[in-house]
């Protein structure tokens, strides 16, 4: 129980303070002495209270009607906070002096950035990490450019066809949907935080060499990505979507963990991307020799190479997933192998799917170099206007070739080769290839030979 005492006058002043006032008589919330529950009021004169009360309560109310005057003010600074829009800043470390960027310490104590892309006018003044802020890179001389303290920044975009490099101190990535925009080859080997993801936009390829930590996904709307393996990509849990015409190449191989998903149309993948599972409604070609190894890959566009070596472990039938995905369609479904081997390292698989053969300057190649006999029951055409051969090599095991086997060109050969007498290739169809066959080292069975 508490005692408290208090006299006309200092009640009147209370009011006056807020502390009782009626609407209209001031700003301020009344107070209700009704709130003090749990105990009881008693008056001695007009002057003496008895009580004992529930603060919680007393806390509660208080707050609510505080809160209906605060809200509306709160409310319109945040939409003051949301309108204001980040500005665009360029890198110009040479100031006043004819042309703009090159290589500097990007800081904020140095006023190295300007308001105005020519090169000439400022105002100049230094990065402010606050301000999410868009960066800038151009102009005839690019160059390295060293984050001498941590740097937070909205959007980057290089816009010069020379070589940006960006090296030292973190690099964070805030605001919505950050955004790298590569006109010309930039590299980032500073380490890449945030936790908004990062989108890769822009014709030109951009390099990540980092051991990065953002998070919230990857989007290759366009262009190159190249990362040196999967700790470049980030958090264990980015997933990297690729638009059509985007590429994604890693020199090292990505964690099995890591998905690539392939929007719709055609993407372009290599090195060490075939680790990874790959799903989505789009394919992709191949850009550098890779290696497929995610037997539950359930893409579902087609698959196919030019001029680089496209290494699987298995395939099957349409509609089931495997390391050359799960093609519904015989269309999507057939593997397309131009002036490249495909080579297959699995331990044996049964596949309706086709092969569209296409050599160039150079031969075209189905190689088994795996420890079971891969058996394709569906068409194997040679097309193009070359005529180049086609190789079907049973090099570590054997072969089952048992579609047809065609060639638009009737003078194309054809070689069938082998590890050895031991390995066999057999043939169960109506073939219609009508160029010269050669066979190397290898056992040739067939039901039927034409005239």
């Amino acid at each position: 129980m508490c005692k408290i005492r208090q006299n006309k006058k200092s009640e009147t002043q209370a009011r006056t303070n807020g502390l009782g006032a009626s609407a209209g008589r001031s700003n301020a919330p009344a107070f209700d002495w009704r709130v003090m529950r749990g105990g009881r009021m008693t008056k001695s004169k007009g002057e003496a209270a008895s009580f004992a009360p529930n603060v919680a309560h007393l806390v509660s109310s208080v707050a609510r009607r505080w809160s209906a005057r605060l809200l509306p003010a709160a409310m319109l600074l945040a939409l003051a906070a949301s309108s204001a829009s980040a500005a665009d800043r360029y890198w110009d470390p040479n100031g006043t002096a004819a042309n703009r960027g090159g290589t500097g310490t990007w800081d904020t104590s140095s006023s190295f950035w300007s308001p105005n892309g020519d090169g000439v006018s400022g105002p100049y003044g230094a990065w402010s990490n606050g301000a999410l802020d868009d960066a800038f890179f151009g102009g005839a001389a690019a160059g390295t450019v060293n984050l001498g303290v941590p740097i937070t920044v909205h959007n980057l975009t290089f816009d010069t066809s020379t070589t940006y490099t960006l090296t030292g101190s973190t690099l964070t990535l805030g605001g919505a949907t950050p955004t790298i925009t590569t006109n010309g080859t930039a590299t980032v080997n500073s380490m890449i935080a945030g936790s908004a993801g990062l989108t890769k936009a822009g014709a030109a390829a951009l390099n990540l060499t980092g051991a990065n930590t953002f998070a919230g996904g990857i989007n290759v709307t366009g262009g190159t990505l190249n990362v040196s393996g999967d700790s470049s990509l980030g958090a264990a849990s980015n997933t990297i979507n690729l638009s059509s015409g985007a590429a994604l190449q890693s020199t090292g191989a990505l964690a099995s963990s890591r998905v690539v998903t392939l929007l719709s149309g055609s993407s372009y993948i290599g090195g060490g991307v075939g680790s990874a599972h790959i799903t989505g409604t789009g394919g992709f070609s191949l850009v550098a020799q890779t290696t497929l190894s995610d037997d539950t890959n359930d893409f579902t566009g087609p698959v196919g190479t030019d001029g680089s070596h496209l290494i699987f472990t298995s395939i099957r039938n349409l509609g089931e997933a495997s390391a050359l995905g799960a093609a519904t369609t015989a269309a999507n479904g057939a593997v397309y192998v131009r002036n490249a081997s495909a080579i297959y390292i699995g331990s044996g698989d049964t596949s309706n799917r086709g092969w569209s053969m296409a050599p160039f300057t150079g031969s075209s190649a189905l190689r088994n170099q795996g420890s079971g006999t891969l058996t394709v029951t569906g068409d194997i055409t040679a097309g193009g206007g070359y005529a180049a051969s086609v190789i079907l090599d049973a090099q570590t095991a054997d072969l089952a070739l048992l579609g047809v086997i065609s060639s638009n060109l009737p003078a194309r050969p054809f070689v069938f080769m082998g590890g050895g007498t031991n390995r066999n290739i057999t043939l169960n169809s109506a073939n219609t290839f009508g160029g010269a066959v050669t066979i190397q080292s290898v056992t040739v069975r067939a039901n039927s030979l034409a005239n």
